[in-house]
Parts: C-alpha cells; sequence; structure tokens
C-alpha cells in the first residue's frame, strides 16, 4: 500500500474535486461535507488477477489551500501477492496528473510526504 500527502494552493481550488470526478473512471464521490471529497476508485487487472483500489482524499483547509492524501493498494494475488508494479504505476500516473493539472490551473504543489507499508512495521 502506498499513501502520500501532498498539499495545493492557488485560486480556484473548488475545480479540483470536478477534475477529479470527470479523470477517474468509476470512481465513487462522497462528499462528506464542504471542505472533505472522498474518490473511490477500484479496477480489476487480469495480468495480476487482482484488484487495485485507489483513494483520493481531498480536505480544503481554506479557499486557496487542499490537502490531498492519495492511497493506492492492492493489486497482487497468489501465494506471494505480486502486483506486477500496479500499485507504483497507479501512483505514478496520479502524481503525473495533479502535476499536469496544477500546471494547467496555476496551481502550486507541495509534496509532504510519502509513506509505504513499511513504514508502519516493526
Amino acid at each position: 500500500m502506498r499513501i502520500f500527502e501532498l498539499s495545493v494552493s492557488g485560486t480556484n481550488l473548488e475545480r479540483l474535486s470536478a477534475i477529479f470526478e470527470d479523470n477517474m473512471p468509476y470512481a465513487h464521490a462522497n462528499k462528506t461535507n464542504l471542505q472533505t471529497h472522498i474518490f473511490i476508485n477500484e479496477k480489476h487487472y487480469f495480468r495480476s488477477d487482482g484488484l487495485l483500489v485507489t483513494t483520493v482524499i481531498i480536505n480544503y483547509s481554506q479557499s486557496n489551500q487542499a490537502h490531498i492524501q492519495l492511497i493506492v493498494g492492492g493489486g497482487g494475488s497468489g501465494l506471494f501477492s505480486l502486483d506486477w508494479n500496479l500499485e507504483k504505476n497507479r501512483f505514478n500516473e496520479l502524481i503525473g496528473f495533479l502535476k499536469a493539472v496544477g500546471e494547467q490551473e496555476n496551481w502550486t504543489i507541495n509534496f509532504l510526504k510519502d509513506y509505504s507499508v513499511e513504514d508502519y512495521e516493526e
């Protein structure tokens, strides 16, 4: 599982949720309140015979700032739970997407922290 935190600042940030809704196929959006929007997307990959789940949590702290958590997990199956780099590829795809949108919208994106499952194991 990969978890990545970042912040986005700029004008018209309310467009961020609409952009995710338009660009995450089969995403289920849950707008818990005016400040927090959650997008969940799952996709089956035949090459690994696994299900990959992507969760994007957008928390609007101010009108010109948002905190985003990207969570990608799954994708592996079988005895060794090989995911054939599905998590990493999806994760990189989301980061690339956010960078492109940030440049297009003139938003500043700050990458805060990159977690992985290993960070939590003892």
